[in-house]
């Protein structure tokens, strides 16, 4: 390999590595703020259907992505970029 794929190579370890970092962050953050306003950590056994919230909190995964890639493809398509009111 010539030094350029190494580093790119090197790169994208280091780049994937900062992310995992950051999204293991994310869900220590949003598992505190579940603790704060539950007073608790997550109970399997609290009496809720876990897969019925999973498929509501995937529900609104899919209306927040479209919306936010709706937005995206609006905004290239106008060339317009980084505008907060589109």
């Amino acid at each position: 390999m010539v030094l350029d794929e190494w580093v790119y190579i090197l790169c994208s370890k280091i780049k994937g590595e900062v992310v995992n970092r950051e999204i293991i962050q994310l869900m220590k953050q949003r598992l505190q703020i579940g603790k704060k306003e539950y007073g608790q950590e997550v109970d399997v056994f609290d009496g809720r259907s876990w897969e019925q919230e999973a498929l509501e909190e995937a529900l609104d995964c899919s209306i927040y992505l479209s919306a936010a890639l709706l937005k995206l493809i609006k905004s290239k398509k106008k060339g317009i970029q980084n505008d907060p009111e589109c």
